[in-house]
């Protein structure tokens, strides 16, 4: 898991939106054939290169976190999930960016089977969360969400 130097972790009443630069959200997806979906950007990548993270994206003004993930990962992968099938986690912030950007942390098990189109960057996948976490690559906020995703037995052992 990541530090808790690398990841802070706010309850809703912590979180002073001033206080933050920008927001965005995070999607850890377990695809219908069990595996984790990430992406990786590669060197060259304008923001976090060379790094590996969870699918997601700033959220657009008055857009909420919910909207966000969706509108993210229909941008990103080209699906449209059902919001009901997103579970919503915590909302921290990293040490990486000074703690000045508000991360919206969820999961997605996505059974229906769709195809990624990933538009940006390229879809990594991992057999295991044991396998994800060993990425030296990870960003602090998609270690952490793992991690937790696993603690609750969301993924498969």
């Amino acid at each position: 898991m990541a530090t808790l130097e690398e990841v802070k972790v706010y309850e809703p009443h912590e979180i002073d939106l001033d206080a933050f630069d920008q927001s965005f959200v995070s999607c850890l997806i377990l695809t219908a054939s069990g595996k984790l979906a990430l992406q990786y950007r590669d060197p060259n990548f304008h923001t976090h290169s060379d790094r590996v993270c969870a699918f997601g994206g700033k959220m657009e003004e008055e857009e909420s976190p919910d909207e966000a993930v969706v509108r993210e990962l229909h941008e990103e992968l080209g699906v449209k999930p059902d919001l009901a099938q997103l579970r919503y986690l915590e909302t921290l912030s990293e040490a990486i960016t000074q703690h000045k950007e508000l991360i919206y942390t969820f999961f997605w098990h996505d059974t229906s089977k769709q195809s990624y189109k990933c538009t940006e960057g390229e879809i990594i996948m991992f057999d295991s969360a044991e396998a994800a976490l060993k990425d030296k690559r990870l960003m602090p906020d998609t270690r952490w969400l793992i991690a937790a995703c696993k603690d609750l037995a969301w993924l498969p052992k």
